[in-house]
């Protein structure tokens, strides 16, 4: 699949069914914002962050984006990412320096109400971040 190409999945593991497979942070980011239409913006810009770093480590470390959901409910919002690595997500060792990398899943963390992890049957894993509205 190209950068430039988006496909509905509609995988029976995938909550909520249609969310897209893609490895653009942008068209991620893009899909994110429609499903967020109408939102506070303070809710929307977190949802964002959450998206683009999730986005991100799956297709730096978890060996590509299989599906990533951003579904609204009453009450909060659930950004799902799925990806090929069944590795766990890290923060970066405290080194008393400035180094990129390691510093957004703990910021993920923070903005989440929730998150699961589940791995999935023939490797991979699915990670689910509530963001309360």
């Amino acid at each position: 699949m190209t950068e430039a190409e988006v496909q509905a999945d509609s995988s029976p593991g995938a909550p909520g069914g249609r969310g897209v497979r893609s490895t653009s942070i942008a068209q991620a980011r893009d899909l994110a914002r429609r499903r967020l239409r109408g939102l506070d913006k303070q809710l929307v810009d977190d949802c964002l962050l959450v998206v683009s770093e999730l986005v991100t480590n799956a297709i730096r470390h978890g060996g590509g984006l299989v599906h990533l959901d951003v579904i609204t409910q009453p009450g909060h919002v659930t950004v799902s990412v799925q990806d090929r690595s069944s590795a766990l997500p890290t923060s970066a060792a405290p080194t008393g320096q400035w180094l990129p990398g390691g510093y957004g899943w703990p910021m993920v963390c923070r903005l989440a109400k929730q998150v699961t992890i589940n791995q999935l049957e023939g490797g991979g894993k699915a990670i689910h971040v509530s963001i309360a509205r």
